[in-house]
């Protein structure tokens, strides 16, 4: 048996005993001891209610987090110029005289050497 169920037998005993020490009507004591044992089982119903929201709200947040990175990395992807693009570039600097050739050529070697 579970914890919990160990639990509302122990409880439930406790409570029939108490009703037979104390001078109660029968009725009484049932309506104590169904009060007590409906407490708890509604106690360990809203306790798993709850426990079974985190659980939700904790995959949520994972999955969440999940698409934002993979958003990130597309955006990191697209954002990385092309090679077309870093050798336009490049040409662009040597034609406006702001590298020499010879920077222009190792430059490009090692654009071209990165594929």
């Amino acid at each position: 048996m579970k914890r919990f169920e160990f639990l509302i037998i122990g409880v439930a005993i406790a409570a029939l005993a108490a009703g037979v020490c104390a001078p109660r009507s029968a009725a009484a004591s049932n309506d104590a001891l169904i009060g007590v044992v409906g407490g708890l089982i509604g106690g360990k119903l809203l306790s798993d209610h709850q426990k079974k929201k985190q659980d939700a709200a904790y995959a949520q947040g994972a999955e969440d987090q999940y698409v934002v990175s993979q958003a990130q990395q597309q955006q990191a992807q697209s954002a990385k110029p092309t090679v077309e693009e870093r050798l336009a570039k490049l040409k662009s600097l040597k034609d406006q005289g702001l590298i020499t050739e010879s920077d222009y050529n190792t430059q490009k070697a090692a654009i071209v050497s990165s594929l």
